[in-house]
């Protein structure tokens, strides 16, 4: 798999697909899991774990996600975000010790593949963002 199947899959969901959805907010995060398991080469049970593991029913949350801005280099005077995701369901590891974390960028140059944005659009309409 490279990035023009991620970015064909994408385009599937956004575009193509006439799959139902109840509530649109599944398609988006849809895409979140697909664009973090391509670019991490997760499993998909890192990020969501099913009812039928340990009976519990767990997935990565807000807590396990850190925002944070950092200078542009490439355009002074301007910053780019970038996002820690604590992975406490990786297999072998799933909450035990130290958990490993995964750091993104935000992607400019093709921002459909940028997962910081979908991880914000998602945070903004639960009300998750805490004013200091």
């Amino acid at each position: 798999m490279n990035a023009d199947d991620v970015l064909d899959i994408l385009y599937y969901y956004w575009v193509l697909s006439d799959e139902y959805y109840p509530e649109e907010r599944q398609r988006v995060q849809h895409a979140a899991l697909n664009l973090f398991c391509a670019s991490t080469t997760s499993r998909a049970g890192t990020i969501v774990e099913s009812i039928g593991y340990l009976k519990q029913n767990q997935a990565v949350e807000y807590r396990d996600i850190q925002l944070y801005a950092l200078q542009d280099k490439g355009n002074p005077g301007s910053v780019k975000l970038g996002m820690l995701i604590t992975l406490r369901l990786l297999k072998g590891r799933r909450n035990r010790g130290n958990p490993p974390l995964i750091k993104f960028l935000e992607r400019q140059d093709v921002p459909s593949f940028c997962l910081i944005k979908v991880i914000c659009g998602l945070a903004l309409k639960d009300k998750a963002f805490a004013s200091k």
